[in-house]
């Protein structure tokens, strides 16, 4: 296997494709891996805790406002499902965040950061290649796949497991492909291919007991009228199939990363995670605000965030998101002065103008993260780790399965892509 080159042996698995420059193994101070690790049972909780997205739910549930910043912008669907997720907290089968994979940054001081709770389940084909290069061992698959079959029992379903995408993922399922030809009771399957019976979801003869899903129809004005996404959320709905990510705006959502921070809901929230586990994540959060057009924000908050959007350059360093897109798409860096992008004002306000269509904007503090060198490029890279969490609920547990790192030219704000470099990450020994 070595003696292919990494590259080599990754286009073996992933031919005639676009993919990230490899390395090998990046590695940090144990404090800082330790800490990317601890935020996992942080945030999902221990055995007797619950978890951050389930704490959201509850709070959703007692306060309008919080509701309202949660379901902004959902589909039709995407309401109906968080009405079935709201009116049935308790139930393990709306509790599906069974892969965790929040974006952690590592600033330039040492401290570690997340900026994003990310619970949607893209990256998993490039870490596992690389576990299985550099150790033999497709660690990340073994473990999803064994959590997926253990739900599967848990759950009473017959079948098989699958990775399902809409049109948005095709890219996403072209780069797991091959994991058919390795797991042999695992499909990787476009919507369009899918035949909907009265008992079930079925490929080809072969029913659907657990899926990973790769669709946006919940939270996306554009995919609103896909009836095969449509369809398949019902049958979730019903019981007929088991999903995740959850397909939700209560759980999938950057808004997530504001309710945590404000003053409104703190007391709250320290009664539901705890006053030391609270405080605890509180010290990977940048600070952050929300913008919107037509909810009931704290007046002083929304008097700050008209600031921040005339003048950012007066107050740090700022960088601009919708609350409900996803992959480094649609965002906006603050300029440091007015003189470094005289184009501040109309792009600012186009990007105001797309919250009819994404939602609501997150303005988070800028974090001046750890730089490493790229290879084939004169410079340093920007770093964004992303540990993978398997998270069972039944037991109680949370295995880290792997941490990754996507390395990219300052120029880039995409962290993945041919320009790219995306490396294991493993703490330092000595």
């Amino acid at each position: 296997m070595l003696s292919l080159s990494l590259n080599e042996f990754i286009k073996n698995y992933i031919p005639n494709d676009a993919t990230p420059v490899f390395g090998g193994i990046i590695y940090i101070p144990k404090e800082q891996y330790s800490k990317i690790n601890k935020f996992g049972e942080l945030t999902i909780g221990k055995s007797n805790e619950i978890s951050v997205f389930r704490a959201m739910k509850i709070l959703a549930n007692e306060n309008r406002v919080v509701k309202e910043i949660l379901t902004n912008s959902s589909t039709k669907i995407g309401l109906e499902i968080n009405e079935t997720i709201l009116n049935a907290i308790e139930d393990p089968w709306f509790e599906s965040v069974l892969l965790y994979r929040p974006d952690m940054l590592i600033a330039n001081n040492g401290n570690v950061y997340t900026n994003e709770l990310e619970i949607v389940c893209g990256g998993i084909s490039f870490p596992s290649l690389l576990q299985k290069y550099l150790y033999n061992d497709y660690k990340l698959l073994n473990l999803l796949f064994t959590n997926m079959n253990n739900y599967k029992t848990r759950f009473n379903l017959k079948g098989c497991l699958a990775i399902i995408g809409d049109k948005h993922a095709i890219r996403q399922l072209n780069f797991t492909k091959w994991i058919e030809k390795e797991y042999k009771d695992v499909l990787i399957i476009h919507l369009d291919e899918l035949n909907f019976k009265k008992d079930g979801v079925y490929f080809e003869g072969n029913r659907i007991a657990v899926a990973q899903l790769f669709i946006k129809a919940h939270k996306m004005i554009t995919m609103s009228d896909d009836k095969a996404s449509i369809t398949l959320l019902r049958y979730w709905i019903n019981k007929k199939i088991y999903v995740f990510s959850p397909p939700s705006l209560l759980m999938d959502n950057k808004s997530i990363m504001y309710i945590l921070q404000a003053n409104d809901y703190g007391k709250r929230l320290r009664q539901l995670l705890g006053v030391e586990r609270y405080n605890e994540i509180h010290k990977y959060l940048p600070k952050t605000y929300l913008y919107s057009n037509n909810l009931e924000i704290n007046h002083f908050e929304m008097k700050f965030c008209n600031c921040l959007i005339k003048t950012p350059w007066k107050y740090g360093q700022f960088i601009f998101k919708y609350a409900t897109t996803w992959g480094s798409n649609n965002i906006l860096i603050a300029p440091k002065s007015p003189e470094e992008n005289p184009l501040w004002e109309k792009d600012i306000n186009l990007m105001i103008n797309g919250m009819s269509t994404f939602g609501n904007i997150i303005i988070q503090e800028l974090i001046d993260v750890l730089q490493i060198e790229v290879p084939e490029h004169s410079t340093l890279g920007n770093t964004k780790f992303t540990p993978f969490f398997i998270h069972d609920q039944f037991n109680g547990t949370i295995t880290n399965a792997g941490v990754v790192v996507n390395i990219a030219p300052n120029s880039l704000k995409v962290h993945n892509g041919e320009n790219s470099k995306f490396a294991l990450v493993e703490p330092k020994t000595s």
